[in-house]
């Protein structure tokens, strides 16, 4: 309607990628209200109040850090030519957006966004704007809304759920009330399933906030983030060890070596993720019983997630301040070298100066070592260690005195824990009861060879128990 100013169509489409540009897109049910166009045909500008869509997909081509596709040569290509020279909407809604992404070399599609809500303030453009990533900068502001995604893991062992998200262009930032990795089988169940020793994850990460989003380079398949907040937070591991060990080895899976085999680029210069639950429950085949270790009201904060170096940030910092089993204050800061990533070279510290009744640990201690504190203070730890792919090397020394051991063995029929009186006996008579003893301070020098077949963090604390045990003067 020419006189009103109203366009309407059922469909319109764009197949840029089939031409090596831009990208694809569909629509469905567009009505555009407020149309007006002034100038002379050789330069004519139209401008739209407003232009609504019931239904749209787009499509995009990943492309590599260096910006190139991963496919056809993209290029720059000019929107506006020829008879227009201006093209402005004041407002452009779309009920239903769904973006998916490519890579092409690969044949698979690498991520996929649906059923959002979009809304565009602003948008214009003139003869100089190109069909690239610089098209964000055209509008005054974008606002993607989305109230829940879920999608399962390829595996069918995992749902992913993401709650309440908000993209704002403008603000460079997104916002999301939930992300969630939910487990599609209890523990054991799971357990079973996998048949070998395998991770069971259960992850609650709430409030977070993305802070300085580059967009631009996200349509390009990378991301880069100033920072990242989140609060009320939860990550719980289990694992059932009376299972065998996978075949497959787990050399060369350490956190930053894990983030260099992204083929996504990665650059988050800070995370804090605030009032967080981290929680390790292992299942002892010999006690056929689980037990668990935790950090409670943990504060995190992650300096430099990024895997490409860069000069001044070859160094992925990570510190923990948090509560042991929800008591002891312990502080905890590892320190991944970017660029020795090959090797897998690590620097870690553990320290805490919190005097503590060693009984409090029986909960952890009884089902997965089989040992009971029957009395024992203990007054500080301190831990300093370097790793790589195969070894753990440091010192460790802990404070402690008059400790007193049990060694336990499980009652089949009953279930219960029964005292080995014998052991026990000759466990207290070799384990040092006290450190420092009549002046002398031990510490514990380790030189640990991790067991390929298992994680990063199993060698952590493998040198852990091995450290303890060499303080204590015993092997239990």
């Amino acid at each position: 309607d020419t006189k009103a100013g109203i366009l309407a169509r059922s469909n319109i489409s764009h197949r840029g990628l089939k031409n090596g540009k831009d990208f694809n897109g569909k629509g469905e049910d567009l009505v555009i209200t407020g149309l007006q166009a002034t100038g002379s045909m050789e330069a004519l500008n139209i401008a739209i109040d407003k232009a609504s869509i019931a239904k749209l997909k787009i499509e995009l081509e990943q492309k590599h850090d260096n910006g190139k596709s991963t496919g056809n040569k993209q290029t720059s290509t000019p929107i506006l030519n020829g008879w227009i020279k201006s093209f402005s909407i004041a407002n452009i809604a779309a009920g239903d957006v769904a973006v998916n992404m490519y890579a092409p070399a690969e044949k698979k599609q690498v991520f996929s966004f649906n059923k959002n809500a979009l809304v565009i303030s602003n948008f214009k453009l003139d003869t100089t704007a190109t069909m690239d990533g610089s098209l964000l900068k055209t509008a005054e502001d974008v606002v993607l809304k989305n109230d829940l995604i879920t999608f399962k893991s390829k595996d069918n062992l995992y749902t992913y759920a993401c709650k309440g998200l908000t993209v704002r262009l403008r603000g460079k930032s997104i916002s999301l009330k939930e992300f969630a990795i939910q487990p599609m089988l209890a523990e054991q169940a799971f357990a079973n399933k996998a048949v070998v020793q395998k991770d069971r994850y259960d992850v609650q990460v709430r409030n977070i906030t993305l802070t300085g989003v580059d967009f631009e380079k996200a349509l390009n398949g990378g991301l880069s983030v100033d920072k990242i907040t989140a609060s009320n937070n939860s990550l719980k591991i289990y694992r059932d060890i009376s299972k065998p060990l996978d075949s497959i080895s787990k050399v060369g899976n350490s956190p930053h070596q894990l983030l260099y085999k992204l083929k996504l680029p990665v650059a988050i210069y800070k995370l804090i993720a605030t009032n967080t639950l981290i929680q390790f429950k292992e299942r002892n085949g010999l006690s056929d019983t689980s037990g668990s270790i935790s950090f409670a009201n943990s504060v995190i904060q992650i300096d430099n997630i990024i895997n490409h170096v860069k000069p001044g940030k070859s160094i992925m910092n990570f510190n923990m301040s948090g509560k042991f089993i929800g008591q002891v204050p312990v502080d905890v800061n590892i320190r991944f070298y970017l660029d020795r990533f090959r090797d897998g070279y690590t620097e870690i510290a553990v320290k805490s100066a919190h005097h503590f009744n060693g009984t409090i640990l029986n909960k952890s201690i009884e089902p997965m070592g089989l040992v009971r504190i029957d009395r024992g203070n203990i007054y500080s730890l301190d831990a300093n260690l370097t790793t790589d792919n195969y070894y753990a090397r440091g010192k460790f020394t802990m404070q402690y005195d008059d400790l007193k051991l049990t060694l336990l063995k499980r009652k089949k029929q009953s279930g219960n824990f029964k005292k080995r009186d014998i052991l026990s006996l000759i466990a207290n008579v070799v384990v040092k009861n006290s450190n420092p003893k009549n002046g002398n301070l031990r510490t514990a020098n380790v030189n640990f060879r991790r067991n390929d077949y298992k994680s990063f963090f199993n060698m952590i604390w493998k040198f852990a128990f091995t450290a303890i045990k060499d303080v204590m003067g015993a092997k239990l």
